[in-house]
């Protein structure tokens, strides 16, 4: 189960399949997204909670669909 979260909003069971700047270990959604704003090509994250685990994604146009995770 992972969280995408985008423009500020959480959208369980749901992720973006786009490029992975980086993956980030213990951390919360917050903090996921803070560092998501430190990096220049970031634009969303995925945020696995069960994991406490954060993609940072740099998308493009084509990515820029939900995948189900569930």
């Amino acid at each position: 189960t992972s969280e995408l979260i985008s423009g500020g909003t959480f959208q369980m069971n749901k992720r973006m399949n786009g490029h992975v700047i980086h993956i980030l270990s213990d951390m919360g959604a917050k903090m996921c997204v803070r560092r998501c704003h430190r990096y220049k090509d970031c634009n969303t994250v995925n945020y696995l909670p069960q994991l406490l685990k954060c993609q940072l994604l740099a998308l493009s146009a084509e990515d820029d669909n939900l995948i189900d995770d569930s």
